[in-house]
Order: structure tokens, then C-alpha cells, then sequence
């Protein structure tokens, strides 16, 4: 299936989806944001193929959505500059691979939501039903909540768990300035310290996490829709840094990449039909391409 003219290439938000050797993951991700964001964004995926086998992936991917800029990646750091400094979208949201979105997002209503209080940033994998994290088995507590305009806002840093990690890769709308300062000094600390050197997505979250808590002028506010939009299923990893725990029946990349070619594909719509409390899952599912 060819898909047309559905992302925007002049939406007031951008989106930045980091990939690598996820193909089928990765048509997931796109066919989920195109039928749970609205407005449309403009999508462009930065990616990297270890083998022949998923460029090729990647190449049919690239003839299925023509309306998505696919950028092979050579320097993450610069490349994630430029696409911040480019383009006239005033908000970005950073997207990854294995995201699926699986409620319906208003993008307007989470732009409205920094009128509302100054915030760092909206995040659309958080809500009242996220009550468990995949570090904790346990129930985790939530933040004291402000509720205005039918969003949720609280303060970031004396929160915790997921609640406090507020510059993440996963679903998260930022100010353009904001993103383009925050990386600014974090680059400067990576000129000063190699050990700061943030050009991996996981380290990109890592880094951001940490400067934030030391950089002048952040918001102390975040905000989300009452409902979470997004879960991560965490059945398989392309890195080293940063571990997740992998949950589910696990699928490596390379298998995933045959039951693509033999005509799978990630059952975006299953996803809605589960009461998600938890942003990383081990809820996979897969069905005929139709």
C-alpha cells in the first residue's frame, strides 16, 4: 500500500523518528501516527541499516510513504541540529521506532496547553492510567495534578519514575527554542566533557535528562492528555546503552524483517483494545499486510 499527501509538509508540528534495523517496526509507528495525530505533522525518519536486507526494507518503506522524509543517518548530532534548526514547525516531537500510538491525539489542544502555564514540554505517553513503570513492579505514585482545560499539568523535577523524565525521544512536544537551546549546551558539554557526548538516541535522552536539572530558564511544568496516546513494546533492542528490560514473546529485528518480506505487519489497530497502565509492554501484534 502506497500512502498520500497525509503527513503535512507545512504543520505547525515536526516530528524527528529515530529507526535502525526495524523496518517493520517502524511502518507501525508511521501508520499509527498517521491515523492517531491530528493535525497532520511532518515526519521525517533518521535511520540506520547494519545489512543489505533492511536498507532494502527501508527502501520499500521509503516507496509505501512518500509523503515521510527518510534521511540515511552519517552524523546523528548535526543531523538532529539541522532538523531542529530547519523548517518553520514552532513545536517538535521526537518518535521512535518501536512507539506504537494507539489513542487519539488533538495536537492543537496540547500546543493550547503551553498558553496555559510555561511548560518544557506535553507528553502524549502519560496520563492518569500510566501507574506502573518498567523499572518498578510495583505501583508508583503520580504527581499532584492541576487540571485546566482538560489537561493535566504538573511540576517535573520533585516528581518521579517516569514522571520526572521530562526530554525523552518517545512522544513528547517541545518548544522549537527551547529544543534548540537545550541542545546547544548540551553540545557545549560534550565539547567540554566526552563522557557527555550525546549523539545516540538513548544518549540523547541521558544527557537531556541530566542538563535540564543544571540549565537556567527551564519550565518547571509538563502536561498530558487525561488518557495516555502511546506504549513502547519492548520485544526486542538494536543498542546496548541505556537497557530496557525486553518483555513478551521476544522478535529479533532479523525476524521480524522476514515476517515483513513474507507479508506481516504490525496490527496497529489491536492496540487500542487493551487498557494500557504502562508505557513499555510486551504486547505484540502482528497480522496479514491487507
Amino acid at each position: 500500500m502506497i500512502y498520500r499527501t497525509v503527513m503535512s509538509k507545512n504543520a505547525f508540528v515536526s516530528c524527528l523518528c529515530f529507526s535502525m534495523d526495524r523496518p517493520l517496526q517502524l511502518d507501525g509507528y508511521l501508520r499509527s501516527v498517521r491515523e492517531c495525530l491530528r493535525p497532520a505533522v511532518s515526519m521525517t525518519v533518521l535511520y540506520r541499516a547494519s545489512n543489505d536486507r533492511f536498507e532494502a526494507g527501508y527502501t520499500q518503506l521509503v516507496r509505501e510513504h512518500p509523503d515521510v522524509v527518510f534521511i540515511k543517518e552519517s552524523d546523528f548530532g548535526q543531523q538532529v541540529r539541522a532538523w531542529v534548526a530547519e523548517g518553520s514547525a514552532p513545536y517538535r516531537l521526537f518518535g521512535c521506532d518501536d512507539v506504537v500510538l494507539y489513542g487519539p491525539a488533538d495536537l492543537e489542544k496540547a500546543v493550547a496547553a503551553f498558553s496555559h502555564k510555561p511548560l518544557l514540554g506535553f507528553s502524549l505517553r502519560l496520563g492518569r492510567n500510566i501507574r506502573f513503570t518498567h523499572k518498578q513492579k510495583e505501583e508508583v505514585s503520580q504527581p499532584a495534578f492541576e487540571e485546566s482545560g482538560g489537561q493535566l499539568f504538573w511540576k517535573w523535577l520533585p516528581s518521579t519514575w517516569d514522571w520526572c523524565w521530562a526530554f525523552e525521544a518517545n512522544g513528547t512536544l517541545y518548544r522549537r527554542e527551547v529544543l534548540k537551546a537545550l541542545l546547544g549546551v548540551m553540545e557545549n558539554l560534550r565539547e567540554q566533557r566526552p563522557e557527555a557526548d550525546w549523539r545516540h538516541p538513548n544518549k540523547l535522552e541521558m544527557v537531556g535528562n541530566q542538563v535540564i536539572r543544571i540549565m537556567q530558564g527551564v519550565p518547571e511544568w509538563m502536561a498530558c492528555f487525561p488518557e495516555s496516546c502511546l506504549v513502547v513494546p519492548t520485544v526486542n533492542q538494536v543498542q546496548t546503552l541505556g537497557q530496557n528490560p525486553l518483555m513478551g514473546e521476544l522478535k529479533t529485528p532479523a525476524e521480524l524483517e522476514e515476517m515483513r518480506r513474507a507479508g506481516q505487519r504490525l496490527d496497529v489497530a489491536a492496540y487500542r483494545a487493551v487498557p494500557f497502565n504502562r508505557i513499555h509492554v510486551g504486547d505484540f501484534f502482528l497480522a496479514p499486510n491487507a
